[in-house]
């Protein structure tokens, strides 16, 4: 018979009291990115949330913590309750954690049942990996229990595989990509000499680093727009703390391309369970037509492949052409809303996922075209046996120093 056994915890306090179990849990899940972890969503809510607003959901088996959804109580429309998790445009801290050794199905019955326990509400899951097992499992509690599931929104993620083989990786592009690759390092090393700078540890030069890559990105549209780190209020204090908090933890992979002494462009990563999380990529825009952020990725790729720790780059956001030039394969992220426990909520996101519909037919809403991915071919080369981006590893618990290299040539 399960002894699981749910509770809550409240506030961001509690969670740092938890921070320890949670971690571990983490560690177990299926869950990939660092910042689900207890210090990303403290971090997170001390810069975007209230305390109040903050409870997770647990569910403990003989005294150890097997699952965990954090939830920060909202009002959708300003009007009705809801739930969502700690997730905005600038950053990811929400993820359904649910022991990889345990019986998910069972599990996340438990879960279900603390979540009945705060209706009537609607919960709202953005940005979650919709063919993750934990949310596929999720879903399928609460249509069991009588309750709904809407998936709002969904598009495709471009990923790239790292699978040792660096040659046949440059051969599964186009023609034309390597081409463009070619000419983006011939005329930027006529301009000067280029090297890389990379930075995996916590400390003053990864604050100093990331100052500049921002200062990158300000120079570009985003900057003109008033939507770079830079001139969004507060952003910039989050984004430092962020980098800060998941260098300790061994997490973080920055990257900078310098032309001379003159900084050019930049990758600001993530490094979890052996996938590398691409969360801002910049370039000058005074370089742009010789491609100085192809460039960084070109280079960043090679040294994955030879380095080995790394076996997946998740370029997360919107998959578009220059993305889809390097992908191998992709994975879909959605919006899914959900309703527990009560005819109240069932109706409302039946009357929501009605209008919603209503308004994309009235508008003639059509999918957009989706990139065709460009290095499929490379998968052919060796047999994978997870074929999904939603890939367990280990974490290397290990900072690395301050990188430099100098950049020779291109085969």
């Amino acid at each position: 018979m399960s002894s699981y056994q749910h509770f809550y915890v409240e506030g961001g306090g509690a969670l740092n009291e938890l921070a320890q179990r949670w971690n571990t849990l983490w560690q177990r899940s299926y869950a990939r990115q660092p910042t689900a972890r207890a210090k990303g969503i403290a971090n997170w809510l001390r810069h975007f949330s209230q305390d109040h607003q903050f409870s997770a959901l647990c569910v403990e088996d003989d005294g150890h913590l097997i699952a965990a959804l954090p939830l920060v109580a909202d009002r959708l429309s300003t009007v009705y309750p809801v739930y969502r998790l700690p997730v905005n445009s600038w950053a990811n801290t929400g993820d359904f954690l649910v022991d990889r050794e345990t019986n998910l199905r069972d599990v996340v019955s438990a879960v279900v049942d603390g979540l009945q326990a705060i209706a009537p509400s609607l919960l709202c899951f953005e940005e979650i990996t919709l063919g993750a097992p934990q949310w596929i499992a999720l879903q399928s509690a609460i249509r069991n229990r009588g309750g709904r599931t809407f998936c709002k929104r969904q598009s495709p993620v471009a990923v790239i595989d790292i699978l040792g083989d660096w040659d046949s990786y440059q051969q599964s592009w186009s023609a034309n990509h390597r081409g463009a690759v070619k000419r983006s390092y011939r005329k930027l090393t006529k301009q000067g000499e280029l090297r890389t700078e990379r930075c995996q540890q916590p400390g003053v030069h990864l604050e100093q680093m990331l100052r500049t890559a921002f200062a990158i990105e300000d120079r570009s549209w985003k900057g003109e727009a008033g939507t770079s780190v830079l001139r969004t209020p507060g952003v910039l204090d989050y984004m430092l703390d962020e980098a800060e908090a998941v260098a300790r933890s061994g997490h973080v992979d920055l990257w900078l391309l310098y032309l001379e002494d003159r900084p050019i462009a930049f990758e600001y990563c993530h490094f979890a369970k052996g996938t590398c999380f691409s969360h801002k990529i910049g370039y000058d825009p005074a370089l742009s037509k010789h491609g100085p952020g192809r460039l960084l990725r070109y280079l960043q790729l090679q040294e994955y492949h030879h380095q080995g720790d790394c076996r997946l780059l998740d370029t997360l956001g919107t998959l578009c052409q220059s993305k889809a030039k390097w992908a191998t394969r992709s994975y879909n992220v959605g919006e899914l809303y959900a309703s527990v426990g009560s005819s109240t909520c069932n109706a409302l996101l039946d009357g929501y996922a009605w209008a919603t519909k209503s308004y994309r037919r009235w508008r003639g809403s059509t999918s957009a075209e989706v990139p065709k991915l460009g290095a499929t071919s490379y998968l052919d080369t060796v047999t994978i046996e997870t074929p999904t981006a939603n890939i367990d590893g280990a974490v290397n618990p290990d900072g690395f120093a301050t990188q430099t290299g100098q950049i020779s040539s291109l085969k």
